[in-house]
């Protein structure tokens, strides 16, 4: 090693600092900042961001929510409605007084009794004319005045068979008479014969599931579509307890519910598929029974019919006879009866449709909770006031901890992006994300449709997500419950591309 020694007049500063060894501090650092940038190129080109698009939303249960619809115009009798209450399937929300229904339907009840009787006196009181003989009790005291009514029948019938002894009516006369009884004898039978077609008609109408029906048979239309509407009400009742039934067992699957409450379920679902058959057999068991006895009465009447067209031959032939007369006011008073009969079996069947009609009232006046949730009131309701039918009162929202979903509203320039099965992340405004993070999700449904807003004129589409967390959790411990009705901001990730490339298109060196 070989020394310089140099006169120190002719060292200069810069010659000083450019011998002088740099210090090792400085080398470090140098190092330290080219393996940093080292370090985050290749991070930048190896890593990846997310592309989204954002949206807003709103939690929903994952159950459908039930809405509380006011069927029965009347006063409030009772109102368990609160705000925020927790209900259970069947129990009793609020009811409608039913004392004038109740009235109505006692007025019709016995309307039905009395024409019950009426009938069965009346089928008596045919028989005896029949059989000549009275077979009524007179100590009975519904068939006391019927007794009277044959009594008075057979001192006609032997006050006119006097008569005929001590006069001759005029032959003419008499086949007038006659010709009448048999015209409206005629008359009966085509209204038999008409009511029993419509029946019939009706029978049809039912099996092939269509009214058949002219608008200007006002009363088989109507009947017809009252039938159909029962049919709907409880085909109704028996889908609704279907598909409560399908998602207690997918609750009862997920162990979240006993086994005794999908039971219950599964034994009102088949309940309400035994009311509705036990309704159309019944339906028709009654239908064609009126067919039967529209038929019997056919053949009475014709029976009557022949009976009239035999006087006025033997009163062609043979002129007067007593017995004429006698035949005359026998068929007369048969007619009588049948008209009756005809009369109060219509007069049956709609005090009955009635009646049916006011008992499907009285059930829907006391309202009761579909489903298991939580009251979420749109109408305050207190005793007394009077409902409208139609009038929506509040809706019931399901208690499903275990299941949520996410409706989104994307805007319309940014739908083409989203598809199902794209992952989601949700930031909730009531839970900051500062503190508590993000949730995620899952695209699973896009509306085949646009909506407008009808305050700003804005298109969008409705997306149905998906949620994983029913809690939120905060990096200091603390647990918050997701809730229904929570508004978030929702990012919707439709790809990703290398932070390296997101840099340069961020200082505008590639497009």
């Amino acid at each position: 090693m070989k020394i310089y020694i140099q006169n120190i007049n002719d060292l200069t500063d810069s010659r000083e600092m450019l011998e002088a060894k740099p210090h090792f501090f400085m080398t470090c650092f140098i190092y330290i900042v080219l393996a940093i940038i080292a370090v985050a190129l290749t991070w930048a080109y190896f890593g990846e961001i997310d592309n989204y698009v954002k949206a807003t939303g709103s939690v929903r249960p994952g159950d459908t929510i039930s809405t509380i619809r006011n069927s029965v115009t009347g006063y409030v009798e009772i109102n368990n409605l609160e705000e925020g209450k927790k209900v259970k399937k069947g129990d009793v929300l609020y009811s409608i007084g039913i004392d004038k229904i109740l009235a109505e339907k006692t007025v019709y009840e016995n309307q039905i009794k009395r024409l019950e009787t009426e009938n069965k006196n009346l089928i008596k009181f045919k028989q005896s004319i029949m059989e000549n003989k009275n077979l009524f009790d007179s100590k009975n005291i519904d068939e006391a005045d019927y007794y009277n009514r044959y009594q008075q029948y057979e001192i006609s019938r032997t006050v006119s068979n006097e008569e005929y002894t001590n006069q001759r009516l005029d032959t003419e006369q008499l086949k007038n008479e006659m010709e009448l009884s048999l015209k409206s004898a005629q008359i009966n039978y085509k209204k038999v014969s008409d009511t029993l077609e419509k029946l019939k008609l009706l029978e049809e109408s039912i099996k092939v599931g269509k009214n058949l029906f002219d608008e200007s048979e006002v009363e088989f239309f109507n009947r017809y579509n009252d039938y159909e509407l029962n049919v709907k009400q409880l085909e109704m009742k028996k889908q609704q307890c279907a598909d409560n039934y399908s998602s207690l067992k997918k609750l009862y699957e997920l162990d979240a519910i006993s086994k005794q409450e999908l039971e219950t379920a599964k034994n009102e679902m088949d309940i309400a598929t035994l009311n509705l058959d036990k309704y159309k057999n019944e339906y028709m068991m009654n239908l064609k029974a009126s067919i039967t006895q529209n038929e019997q009465s056919i053949d009475e009447v014709s029976v009557s019919m022949e009976k009239a067209k035999s006087v006025l031959k033997k009163l062609n032939d043979k002129g007067q006879n007593p017995e004429i007369k006698m035949e005359k006011m026998k068929i007369d008073t048969l007619v009588q009866i049948e008209d009756a009969l005809i009369a109060n079996q219509n007069n049956l069947d709609q005090a009955r449709s009635a009646i049916k009609k006011l008992e499907m009232t009285i059930e829907e006046a006391t309202v009761k909770a579909p489903i298991d949730g939580t009251i979420n009131l749109y109408v305050e309701i207190s005793k007394g006031d009077y409902l409208q039918s139609g009038v929506e009162i509040a809706a019931i929202v399901p208690d499903t901890a275990t299941q949520y979903k996410v409706q989104l509203m994307v805007n319309n320039k940014d739908i083409a992006e989203v598809k199902e099965g794209q992952r989601i992340k949700y930031r909730f405004l009531a839970l900051p994300y500062s503190e508590y993070g993000e949730a995620d999700g899952t695209v699973k449904k896009i509306s085949t449709d646009a909506r407008i807003d009808s305050e700003n004129g804005v298109s969008y589409y409705i997306v149905e997500a998906t949620l994983d967390n029913h809690e939120m959790k905060s990096y200091k411990g603390e647990v918050k419950e997701i809730k229904s009705g929570m508004v978030c901001e929702a990012q919707v990730v439709t790809g990703s591309k290398k932070i390296l490339y997101w840099l340069l298109e961020k200082i505008d060196l590639i497009d």
